[in-house]
């Protein structure tokens, strides 16, 4: 009676190891998927954007052919 006992005990110690793991694993997957679906709520154009260097001459370049000097937005300069 004794040996079945501690059969009994240590088939329950692992069956409720594993359900723990089970848990654990898909609390994991769950805060990963979260983290996914707030990374995806909270884009921004910063995310986005380039930064790119103009010389003298690529800005005159731009002035020369492309800024229409009747338009209503300032120079940015």
């Amino acid at each position: 009676m004794r040996k079945v006992l501690g059969l009994f005990i240590s088939c329950f110690a692992v069956f409720i190891y594993l359900m723990m793991i089970s848990v654990f694993e898909y609390m994991k997957e769950a805060q990963e998927l979260k983290y996914v679906e707030w990374d995806t709520k909270t884009i921004t154009a910063a995310h986005y954007t380039v930064e790119i260097k103009f010389t003298k001459q690529m800005y005159d370049e731009f002035i020369e052919k492309y800024h229409d000097k009747e338009s209503p937005l300032p120079e940015i300069t």
